[in-house]
């Protein structure tokens, strides 16, 4: 059996290899046209938000924070009469010309399983404040994954060695997602500003 080895120092965006060295990393960070690697603090600062907002908008409903289960999405939503939602929660701080995300094959999949149930919210961060909430019901439809999906299915599992993404980029328009701004969110994020 054959193994391929990988960098430590290698990023997988859009099944490609990226190893880049610190000179050229420091230039793209500087870029806001080029990818960024995801923030995990800014990941979990979005998270916190989402879960405190969801309780906030859905008082009746029950919210369970799933983010350590890696089940494909943050959060379930049960609303009254069994209405369910699950909600991948997902931060940039690029909200004005491309917004840019990954997204795991995991989520991928889970979005296209789950269809109008899954919904994708980016929030949108302006020196470590949330300023915007973008809520996109049935991503994979909407913003188009399927074609990511579909080049998963090409790869060849039981092969000796492969290589597959872990992460996917996601890059949209601004102008594209801002007609799935949530209005109440910038309610919420006003009630919560007047209370600290």
């Amino acid at each position: 059996m054959h193994s391929v080895k990988i960098p430590d120092n290698t990023q997988m965006v859009n099944g490609s290899i990226d190893n880049e060295d610190i000179e050229n990393r420091t230039k793209r960070e500087n870029d806001s046209s080029t990818p960024h690697p995801p923030d995990p603090e800014i990941g979990s600062l979005g998270e916190n938000i989402v879960e405190a907002y969801l309780k906030w908008k859905y008082k009746n409903s029950k919210i369970a924070n799933e983010t350590k289960k890696n089940i494909g999405y943050d959060f379930d939503v049960i609303k009254e009469h069994g209405i369910y939602e699950c909600i991948e929660v997902k931060s940039t701080k690029n909200l004005y010309t491309k917004i840019q995300i990954y997204i795991t094959t995991k989520e991928l999949k889970t979005a296209l399983k789950q269809g109008d149930s899954y919904y994708l919210y980016i929030v949108a961060f302006v020196d470590r404040q949330a300023t915007v909430l973008y809520s996109i019901q049935n991503p994979a439809k909407l913003l188009n994954l399927t074609e990511y999906v579909n080049n998963l299915k090409k790869i060849d599992f039981n092969a000796s060695s492969y290589i597959y993404p872990l992460q996917h980029l996601i890059n949209a328009n601004s102008s594209t997602i801002k007609k799935y701004e949530d209005k109440k969110f910038k309610e919420y994020i006003k009630i919560e500003n007047a209370l600290s």
